[in-house]
């Protein structure tokens, strides 16, 4: 308590007494007992007020242990079920729970995983896909701490994502791993990966690159068979042995066909091979017979360009040349069926003239280059004031966005575009995509919106730098895809027909069975505006008449419908509104591959390496009891005893109010009984 405090209590008291002596013992010839009563009475309740008035700090102090973390990641994969630990997995969880000293030393949190990070509910072991990189990322981020000891029960074998070998290098908590799972290496042959485009074009060939592997030691004869809609295309017969155990081969196929051509590749197992999944590999290639064209027009060099490119041609569909606005004419443009106007100025009135006799559609990216002195000329929908400063903006995501499907993919994280400075006047309607953020500051300014008007569709960008959005996506999802799938939709949007229809549907022609399944849906009213109360449904029928009906569910601006559980097989599928029964059909193949039946053993060596590289170690799944054994006997992760100084003010002490109230109607009762009052 500080003196300036103390000296306030000890003036409450004087104060205190000087009112109680006052009011009922001053000037008083007799003091009897009540007066005396009255008079004490009366210094409690004016001392008590004083007090609260004061309110000092009380301090309290609180000891408690607190225990050390411990993390328990447990894989759900579907390999753990095909090597046949599904039950070794569930009786380790459960000795690690019945411990009584472990769960005395550490609060032991349990997850699950696969491709994500869960808190664990149950154990099927049903999951498709295993990623130990990033369920080991989703830990740190749910941490309060690092310098964690965290428990990796897994075979070791991950399906996809960075290498959590490298990853555990610089991982600052102790990885102690639980091998489940043969650690014996038995022979095998295998196919590894197979690399083709997903589309080709009609009348070419399509390269197709299968590589194979082989572990043992001892000389095996197999014939490598690539197979067609079941028609055989191609043959080789090979030989592994311990020094040739790879082979890579690269096959030129005719695309004869338009549509989903689906394959099957297989090498002919050897006796007494134990894992024979591995041996074949289905995968489907798209036939089509057309390709679309677009031309980025510019009059600078920029590295927008080269990531609009990048990202573009990451499906195959599309091509893009990058043309000089001095070079252009339209007898060239005409081979293009989009065009992308970067920095326009008025070097651009050949092109802007080209796109208003066409009515093409145009994706126009403006920034520190654009002359919107010219610019203002050219657009109705809006006009921006002529400034020569700049400005940094970001992005927002518009969760209101109609006319086609795209979802966030981070952009409130990205970096700042550069834009000219000035207002933007909105003049016409425009549908956005991203309002714009300056600072910390929400405004109403667009950053990406869309357009029509006489049947030609335009999408306008107010700044430029988006290849650092490409860049930030990658470095957060380990990914292109993401960006990539964004800038598809905006293309495809200019791609597409310009009749807008009412119900619009977004799928693959063709899925891998160990990828998610999904088909969207975005559904208008009759003034096309999106309807977020409508019941869409989607009816499938498999190549065996069976038919499934299931409602699709409202996520964001669109609908969606899961259809991972479906079987490998051909499906049609209709989805129609149930209010106005405006329907749209299509269909699709899931092809059959499960990345969780590839392996024949766990992956020790790997666990091992991992463990080793963050000061822990290797356990196999029989000698859990000395995994419990070293973490109760190490000294790295002891309780920590700690103490706290709870300071409390006075005035939240409550039962000093009802003291207080007590001694004033004390007072009160014994004066009205004494007939003072």
């Amino acid at each position: 308590m500080h003196i300036e405090t103390f000296l306030l209590l000890i003036l409450a008291a004087v104060i205190a007494l000087l009112t109680a002596v006052f009011q009922y013992i001053y000037k008083k010839k007799s003091k009897s007992s009540q007066d005396l009563l009255f008079a004490f009475l009366r210094f409690l309740s004016v001392f008590s007020l004083l007090v609260l008035l004061i309110s000092p700090e009380i301090t309290t102090t609180h000891s408690f242990i607190t225990k050390k973390e411990l993390p328990v990641l447990i894989d759900n994969s579907e390999s753990i079920k095909f090597l046949g630990q599904g039950q070794m997995v569930k009786d380790i969880v459960s000795t690690l729970k019945a411990h009584k000293d472990l769960n005395d030393k550490y609060n032991i949190v349990y997850y699950s995983f696969s491709d994500e990070l869960n808190r664990l509910d149950s154990l099927n072991f049903e999951e498709k896909q295993t990623n130990i990189t990033k369920a080991l990322s989703q830990l740190l981020e749910l941490q309060d701490e690092n310098k964690l000891p965290v428990v990796l029960i897994s075979d070791g074998n991950q399906t996809y994502g960075y290498d959590y070998n490298f990853y555990s290098r610089n991982y600052p908590n102790s990885i102690f791993s639980v091998v489940i799972g043969d650690t014996t290496k038995h022979q095998d042959i295998r196919i590894d990966n197979i690399n083709v485009n997903k589309y080709a074009f009609l009348n070419n060939t399509y390269p197709v690159e299968i590589i194979t592997s082989y572990k043992g030691e001892n000389e095996v004869p197999t014939v490598l068979k690539l197979y067609n809609e079941n028609k055989l295309v191609y043959s080789k017969a090979f030989t592994f042995s311990e020094t040739n155990n790879s082979n890579i081969f690269t096959i030129e196929l005719p695309a004869v066909d338009i549509g989903v051509q689906r394959l099957l590749a297989t090498l002919t197992p050897f006796e007494k091979e134990q894992n024979k999944t591995n041996n074949t590999r289905h995968f489907a290639i798209e036939v089509i017979d057309q390709k679309t064209n677009i031309a980025i027009v510019t009059d600078i060099r920029h590295p927008d360009i080269g990531a609009l490119k990048r990202s573009i041609t990451s499906n195959e569909q599309r091509a893009v040349d990058v043309v000089d606005v001095d070079m252009f004419s339209d007898e060239k443009a005409g081979a293009y069926q989009i065009l992308i106007l970067f920095n326009p100025t008025n070097k651009f009135e050949k092109v802007y003239r080209y796109l208003k006799n066409t009515n093409k559609n145009a994706f126009t990216i403006t920034g520190t280059s654009t002359d919107w002195s010219y610019l203002n000329k050219k657009y109705i929908q809006f006009e921006r004031a002529i400034s020569f400063d700049t400005e940094e903006v970001l992005p927002i995501y518009n969760e209101g966005y109609q006319p086609f499907i795209f979802e966030d993919i981070g952009f409130d994280d990205f970096p700042p575009l550069h834009a000219s400075f000035g207002d933007l006047n909105i003049l016409g309607a425009l549908d956005v995509l991203l309002n714009t953020r300056i600072g910390n500051v929400i405004t109403d300014t667009p950053l990406l919106v869309s357009f029509e008007e006489k049947q030609k569709r335009e999408i306008v960008l107010f700044g430029e730098g988006i290849w650092q959005w490409r860049a930030k996506s990658f470095r957060d999802q380990n990914s292109f895809e993401p960006f990539d799938r964004f800038m598809g939709g905006l293309i495809q949007y200019l791609s597409s027909s310009n009749d807008r229809d009412r119900l619009n549907l977004t799928f693959n022609s063709f899925y891998y069975g160990n990828n998610q399944v999904s088909i969207s849906a975005t559904y208008f009213d009759k003034n096309y505006v999106f309807d977020n109360k409508a019941q869409l449904q989607i009816v499938i029928r498999d190549d065996k008449k069976e038919v499934n009906t299931i409602p699709m569910l409202l996520k964001n601006n669109y609908f969606e419908v899961d259809l991972s559980a479906l079987e490998a097989g051909d499906y049609n599928f209709t989805v129609t509104s149930l209010s106005d029964k405006i329907s749209k059909s299509g269909k699709f193949t899931i092809l059959e591959y499960n990345a969780e039946e590839q392996f024949t053993s766990a992956n020790y060596g790997k666990l091992k390496s991992a463990s080793e590289q963050t000061s822990a170690q290797v356990y196999l799944g029989a000698q859990v009891n000395d995994l419990i054994e070293g973490l109760i006997q190490t000294d790295t992760y002891k309780p920590i005893y700690k103490t706290e100084e709870i300071k409390t003010p006075l005035i939240e002490w409550e039962w000093i109010l009802f003291f207080l109230t007590a001694v004033l109607a004390m007072e009160w009762f014994l004066r009205k009984y004494n007939g003072l009052i």
